[in-house]
């Protein structure tokens, strides 16, 4: 379970890329919030935590 990553997953980077072409500019494990959310836009007060699931 340890070499399981936590940031930058296949998922989350394919997400960030199309927010970031779309012109949506956002913070990344953004610490001020609890929870850490994967995408937070502070501007907005929106925050979205991926789910994925790894099966060994």
């Amino acid at each position: 379970m340890s070499h399981i990553k936590r940031k930058d997953t296949s998922i989350a980077m394919m997400v960030r890329r199309r927010l970031f072409a779309m012109g949506y500019r956002y913070r990344v494990n953004y610490k001020a919030l609890p929870g850490k959310p994967d995408i937070a836009f502070t501007k907005k007060k929106i925050a979205i935590l991926e789910k994925t699931v790894s099966f060994l």
